[in-house]
């Protein structure tokens, strides 16, 4: 099981000095206290967190490392340019740095306030191997019970102020977009096409290029 306790553990003790872990968590298909439950449990383990949200209610990352991750936005345009990452943020769909960091959600701080002390899963009490399959038999997402974007609402910070420095006005507009077909996704969902549509027209105009416009 890749999201019990144990596991988190042995990747903690194998981080060099500086480094960090990624744990993807395909949230589509699985019941919200679930979710709470992989976060609380990732939590537990690793002193820095932070999640972000590839595909609004189905694919987040989970990042856990050993001290804070320092965020900068003219470092990292530098980096993605002198590693020549472009090409390959391209081929996935994601055309700059802008847009990474636009799917940003929270920190620790905030994801703990979000699980409110909800069970951890380890190898002894196995409780996502039983509880798993009542998702998977519940729908994809936005049905009784399953996760939906909107679960993150209450914790999502206000802006990219908020955990990264040297934000400018493009990252602003990106970063809008981005919650702006955030919330059109979670409308889908609720068979609000109406208003899903008018927001995704909105999110289409403040940045063409956001994965999800797209």
């Amino acid at each position: 099981d890749l999201f019990t306790v144990e596991f988190f553990e042995a990747c903690r003790n194998r981080l060099a000095p500086g480094g960090i872990v990624c744990s993807w968590v395909q949230a589509y298909s699985m019941t919200e206290a679930d979710f709470r439950t992989i976060v609380r449990t990732f939590a537990e383990v690793f002193p820095q967190v932070t999640l972000w949200e590839s595909v609004p209610g189905g694919d987040y990352f989970l990042i856990g490392s050993e001290a804070p991750i320092a965020l900068d936005l003219a470092d990292l345009r530098q980096r993605v340019s002198a590693r020549d990452l472009a090409a390959d943020l391209v081929r996935i769909g994601v055309h700059d740095v802008e847009q990474v960091l636009s799917t940003y959600v929270a920190d620790k701080e905030g994801l703990l306030g979000f699980v409110d002390g909800g069970p951890l899963n380890t190898d002894d009490n196995a409780s996502l191997e039983f509880s798993a399959p009542h998702g998977l038999a519940a729908g994809l997402v936005g049905g009784a019970g399953l996760f939906g974007p909107e679960d993150l609402d209450p914790i999502r910070v206000d802006g990219p102020s908020a955990f990264v420095d040297g934000g400018d006005a493009t990252l602003q507009q990106v970063w809008e977009a981005r919650r702006l077909a955030s919330t059109a996704m979670a409308s889908m969902h609720r068979g609000e096409w109406v208003q899903a549509a008018e927001r995704m027209d909105r999110a289409a105009t403040a940045n063409p290029r956001d994965m999800e416009v797209r």
